[in-house]
């Protein structure tokens, strides 16, 4: 341990957990209470020449006992006290400053020092007044002197002018146990207060004596905290005050604003809640359109291995090869073209295929049915017969009433008459003589 101290400890964890210089951890009563969260932060320095009794009073506030010996404070002493304003549920978090106009520099060494040079010392910078404005922050002031000391009277003297006019100031004469051998009058104190010519407007300043050996004075000193408290709560509530005339001109500007824009416009409003409603319906009728194609699909899937089942097939199988039949169209066939002097009993449409009835499983080729003619219709309907190029269509012909023709002139083909028309005629018409004798 002697080693450690001697050669310096360079553990991080150890140095992470100790406070930094000049700063005391916070009790666990306090931490409990500023963990709810804090309305106000107050900072109090005490100042004084040396030897006064500021670290008394630091400990004091702190709540501990009074200490006889005399150890000098080499830089600022921070600590957080607990107080409260009153009886209100405010929590004020009130920082305490023991402040060290002048501290002691420390020469800073890496372990053990070897050689007596001052080659490879560095010195750390002190924290005391010299080093940082104590004054900046501040809400109140407590200059202290010792009664019994002529020469920290004469401290306080010439530092009470140097406080800012705006901080309230309490002037603690210590050590007054010690009256007998006092130095410094009460009269000449106040007096000079009194005299000290603070600019108009300026904040209080107080005079009290204590003693802090047998605690004289401190319920005086918790008093005169109220001071800086009530100030801090003024400037928050003027800065929320203006904060406040800020935020209505702010509001009414966006209102004049509202009401010369389209928000406001009651024919658009409409037409915007039309279109929203109009977008939900057609959302929700495309989304009951997708959940009747997928239930149609399902049904359908399930026939098609409801019917593979029957018939001994694979579902897999069955599905898969329905997924590729080629679909047949069904088209009316164009009509005929009429034959002059011909009359023909008129002709039945083949029955259309039945809707109902299911594919077969595997593809199949349907030939396409061709209508009855005669033999001088085939003669005038080859170019039909190109027409159709699509061997899987079905040609249903329409049932068309031939006109009558009562003579050879009536009918002349556009190609023209040719010798072997009037000899199909005459064999024809022999035909059909014969076929009426034979049948009388």
């Amino acid at each position: 341990m002697f080693f450690r101290k001697l050669l310096g400890n360079n553990d991080p964890k150890v140095e992470a957990s100790r406070p930094p210089p000049g700063m005391q951890t916070m009790g666990a009563s306090l931490q409990r209470r500023f963990a709810k969260g804090v309305q106000y932060n107050m900072k109090i320095i005490i100042k004084g020449d040396r030897n006064v009794g500021k670290s008394c009073l630091f400990y004091r506030l702190q709540g501990q006992k009074f200490t006889e010996e005399y150890l000098p404070t080499d830089e600022i002493q921070v600590a957080s006290i607990h107080w409260n304003y009153k009886t209100t549920d405010d929590v004020v978090k009130v920082e305490v400053w023991d402040v060290v106009d002048k501290g002691k520099k420390k020469k800073k060494t890496d372990g053990l020092k070897l050689d007596t040079s001052l080659d490879g010392v560095f010195e750390d910078p002190c924290l005391d007044a010299e080093f940082l404005d104590v004054y900046k922050g501040t809400h109140g002031v407590i200059l202290m002197y010792d009664i019994t000391k002529q020469w920290t009277y004469d401290y306080f003297e010439r530092e009470l002018g140097k406080i800012p006019s705006h901080l309230p100031v309490l002037v603690l004469a210590n050590h007054r146990d010690m009256g007998h051998h006092r130095t410094a009058t009460e009269d000449q104190a106040r007096t000079f207060i009194e005299n000290l010519g603070r600019p108009q407007g300026s904040a209080t300043v107080r005079y009290c004596e204590a003693s802090m050996r047998n605690g004289f004075g401190l319920k005086y000193v918790h008093k005169f905290f109220n001071l800086p408290f009530l100030q801090l709560q003024r400037e928050s509530l003027l800065r929320q005050l203006e904060t406040n005339t800020h935020e209505i001109d702010v509001t009414n500007q966006e209102l004049m604003l509202q009401e010369e824009s389209d928000e406001q416009n009651y024919d658009m409003f409409l037409e915007e809640i039309t279109e929203k409603r109009r977008q939900q319906q057609e959302k929700l009728s495309k989304e009951a359109v997708e959940k009747a194609k997928a239930k149609q699909e399902e049904e359908k899937q399930a026939a098609i291995i409801a019917a593979a089942k029957q018939n001994g097939v694979s579902p897999a199988v069955a599905v898969a090869t329905a997924s590729v039949v080629p679909k047949i169209g069904l088209r009316e066939a164009p009509p005929a073209r009429p034959i002059p002097g011909l009359n023909l009993p008129p002709q039945e449409p083949p029955k259309a295929l039945s809707a109902s009835k299911s594919l077969p499983a595997t593809p199949a080729t349907t030939p396409s049915a061709e209508p009855k003619s005669s033999f001088i219709s085939k003669m005038f309907s080859s170019k039909s017969k190109n027409t159709d190029a699509d061997p899987n269509v079905l040609h249903i012909p329409k049932s068309t009433t031939m006109p009558s023709v009562r003579s050879v002139e009536d009918f002349v083909p556009d190609e023209g008459l040719d010798a072997s028309f009037l000899d199909d005629g005459k064999d024809l018409s022999n035909d059909r003589g014969n076929a009426e004798g034979i049948s009388r």
